[in-house]
């Protein structure tokens, strides 16, 4: 067995392949593999790698009939390879005659998975060569290997892990598919060490300029990677930081391509919808990708807000393409196969309303969506007894989901996907609270999660913890409600009027719960309430002191307080630590 496989894929590179070869065939590690694979070559590529061959068995020359591109002409020396090791040279670069050696001996002496050299950009006019300073990346692989997202040709790689671990090149793909390689390694866990010493050199020359020319053909391709590589990535289990790092790399890599003016507009359009399919299938919360999509640490503060900004700019730009791409083919889809929904709000503020629900593509764009408004800017009636006025005005006859929201409630994605998976025999909402009792203590726990910001914009934040689930509670935050016709006729559910302001959603998940036993859950849905830090009025104090009144034998979470009996000994924030890392534990 050799000890080393060098993959060379060869393409058109007369010019420069002898130079690649020499540096392979005397390498100071003689016991290597050379699988050359000619893609079709259009010169005499083929000629050189066969009179080479005639003078070294250790080349193996394979011709390919048709050519199929660089990524499967590297899969194909991966299938080939006998060697315990695999490395890859491009058939324009070349390297130090000592840079297997270095890399094995270290591979022996650590049993690692893989070992990684430095890249060295070489200038093919000048002769020059110098530290490639964006591939300079071994410090930050030795803090954490995940760093190691390119430059994989300076690396070698055991080659029972690439086989065990199915690892190889996307052949459908013809740009970023280095990146693809890189993250497909490290995301089965590989031990990776480095060797600084050890160099590839990475030659430059005067056709590249042409060769990196962005085009729409290019976008589209570069963009298909990506959302490959998001896919991959969320097949797997992963650490929030690791995948932070990943999304982040992606997001950053795209972000130059959205903003190039020599590209036409469908380019830059497809290159933000990249970033775009990213973000919408993120695992973890969007709002801390946008804020660590930057994968050097070392860049200015101010450029970070600059991008940000031109992120927002170029967002509003193509608002409206971007809507007819991904919200309205959705919505029309969903709608065909959803009961009609009924938004029922009370305005105070118009303007918020139509920024929130009016003019929500998301809402607007929904075929099955029915907008009921009461306008309260001029008579101003209580939420309960307008909310009761429609649920006495409807006919039942005709099955649907009832959407209960403030006017300043935003719902930030297709809502119809959402409640097609909701039981009609239940109450849902995006965020709550309930009680839990572990011994003498009593525990109120959030549940769900929103985006909150002030009515004027400022102060954006996510309060709550992301779920994928249904998660029980007791109540519902009275931003919003989701609650079935059907479910309503059958129990002839309505909200309490003697609760004027505050605390007719809570009333009305209790009196569901205590009077007919049906659960309130709260719906994983994107949304945003836009009157976060508000104030809890004097109101509020004395609808509690009703709905405690009215439920004296049971204690509810609410999510500004505690309702109903609360005899209860409340728990510490210690005490609720230590009760969370119990339950944990006895769950498994």
């Amino acid at each position: 067995m050799p000890n080393v496989s060098v993959i060379i894929p060869i393409y058109n590179t007369e010019k420069y392949l002898k130079k690649c070869l020499d540096s392979v065939c005397n390498q100071t590690l003689s016991d290597i593999e050379i699988i050359c694979i000619n893609d079709k070559s259009e010169d005499n590529s083929a000629k050189i790698v066969q009179e080479y061959a005639k003078k070294d068995g250790r080349i193996k020359f394979i011709d390919l009939v048709e050519n199929g591109g660089v990524s499967k002409a590297r899969n194909i020396g991966i299938d080939c390879a006998k060697g315990e090791y695999i490395g890859f040279v491009d058939s324009d670069d070349f390297i130090d005659l000592d840079f297997y050696e270095k890399l094995y001996n270290k591979a022996i002496n650590t049993n690692a998975d893989s070992v990684k050299g430095s890249i060295y950009e070489y200038n093919s006019e000048t002769e020059k060569s110098a530290l490639f300073d964006f591939y300079n990346i071994n410090e930050k692989i030795r803090e954490n290997r995940v760093n190691f997202l390119y430059g994989f040709t300076s690396a070698i790689y055991k080659t029972d892990f690439i086989r065990k671990n199915n690892i190889g090149f996307p052949e459908n793909i013809t740009h970023f598919e280095d990146p693809y390689f890189s993250i497909s390694v490290t995301l089965n866990s590989p031990k990776i060490e480095t060797v600084d010493d050890a160099r590839y050199f990475y030659v430059t020359h005067p056709n590249q300029a042409s060769k990196n020319t962005k085009t729409l053909k290019k976008t589209v391709d570069f963009v298909t990677c990506e959302k490959s590589i998001i896919n991959k990535i969320n097949k797997y289990e992963i650490s929030k930081e690791d995948y932070i790092l990943y999304t982040s790399f992606l997001i950053n890599n795209l972000r130059p391509w959205c903003y190039d003016e020599e590209l036409a507009e469908e380019a830059n359009i497809a290159a933000f919808c990249g970033v775009f399919d990213i973000l919408k299938k993120a695992k973890f919360d969007v709002a801390d990708i946008i804020q660590n999509n930057y994968y050097n640490p070392q860049r200015p503060l101010a450029d970070k807000i600059k991008e940000n900004r031109e992120t927002i700019d170029l967002l509003e730009k193509y608002k409206d393409k971007l809507i007819e791409k991904y919200v309205v083919p959705s919505l029309s889809d969903s709608s065909k196969t959803c009961e009609d929904v009924y938004f029922i709000s009370v305005v105070n503020d118009y303007k918020m309303y139509d920024q929130c629900i009016g003019a929500n593509p998301f809402v607007i764009n929904a075929k099955n969506i029915k907008l009921v408004d009461f306008d309260n800017t001029k008579e101003n009636i209580t939420i309960p007894k307008r909310y009761n006025s429609f649920l006495n005005g409807y006919d039942f006859n005709k099955s649907a989901w009832f959407v209960f929201c403030h006017c300043d409630w935003e719902v930030m994605e297709d809502i119809n996907r959402v409640l097609a998976k909701l039981d009609k025999n239940k109450i849902y909402g995006p965020i709550g609270s309930r009680v839990e009792i572990f011994g003498n203590k009593l525990f109120r726990m959030s549940t769900g999660s929103c985006y909150e910001k002030r009515r004027d914009g400022s102060g954006f934040r996510f309060i709550g913890i992301k779920n994928t689930e249904s998660e029980l509670t007791d109540t519902f935050d009275c931003q919003a409600m989701f609650v079935h016709s059907d479910l309503i006729k059958k129990y002839n559910l309505r909200f309490d009027e003697n609760l004027t302001w505050d605390l007719y959603v809570e009333d009305f998940c209790i009196g569901a719960k205590t009077k007919y036993g049906i659960e309130s859950y709260t719906s994983p849905i994107e949304c945003c309430h836009w009157s976060g830090y508000h104030v809890t009025p004097p109101s509020y104090y004395k609808s509690l002191e009703y709905v405690n009144k009215k439920y004296p034998n049971g204690t509810y979470g609410g999510t500004v307080s505690l309702i109903g009996n609360t005899d209860y000994q409340i728990a510490t924030n210690k005490d609720i630590l230590f009760y969370q890392l119990r339950k944990r534990h006895l769950l498994g």
